[in-house]
């Protein structure tokens, strides 16, 4: 398991994560889920991306 504290809420709908180049979709099983309570996104399942990889999350706050 990794998990990412965002630094704002994000309005779910518009997450996008990416390992590089590389998109990874929203999957409790292989993928990534968001957690909204703790502002965190989360790895997990199948998929944990290696330590020291560059990841980018991009989203809309929510509340702007």
């Amino acid at each position: 398991i990794r998990v990412f504290q965002l630094k704002y809420a994000a309005l779910v709908d518009t997450i996008e994560v990416s390992l590089g180049d590389v998109s990874i979709l929203e999957d409790l099983e292989s993928g990534w889920n968001y957690d909204s309570e703790y502002r965190t996104i989360r790895f997990d399942g199948d998929y944990v991306p290696p330590r020291g990889s560059s990841i980018t999350v991009r989203y809309e706050v929510a509340g702007v």
